[in-house]
């Protein structure tokens, strides 16, 4: 599922979840009136309880993957046959390409990706939930 087609309805998702606002107060948050009971309705959208429910196993991968020490992420790849750089990648049809990596859990790559971005000294966001 992607962003929902409706901005406030995604920002009323992303203030409960990221935020950890309560619903009433994700509902003006999100540009809404404050009002009694509109917030219950909102949270009972099919899209908007399901967009809920993927931003949060969004944020629990991340977590999972920032608790991942580095030993268990290169263990984890030599265990798929990883055991240096360049076993990332093979030669298809004469063309260099990255292996197919879908074996391993997905908080694994996000540690190995993360690691990556750390050694660079590159800046970014370590939450997957865009």
């Amino acid at each position: 599922m992607a962003k929902l087609r409706n901005p406030n309805h995604e920002r009323f998702c992303r203030a409960i979840v990221l935020d950890g606002e309560e619903a009433r107060q994700a509902y003006v948050t999100a540009g809404y009136e404050a009002n009694r009971a509109n917030h219950n309705k909102l949270l009972n959208r099919r899209d908007v309880s399901a967009r809920i429910e993927e931003l949060t196993r969004e944020r629990d991968l991340a977590a999972r993957a920032a608790r991942q020490p580095m030993a268990d992420v290169l263990s984890e790849f030599a265990s798929h046959g990883i055991d240096r750089l360049t076993d990332l990648f093979e030669t298809v049809d004469g063309a260099i390409a990255i292996r197919d990596l879908r074996g391993l859990r997905p908080e694994t790559l996000l540690a190995f990706l993360g690691a990556l971005h750390d050694g660079a000294g590159i800046a970014w966001e370590r939450s997957t939930a865009t």
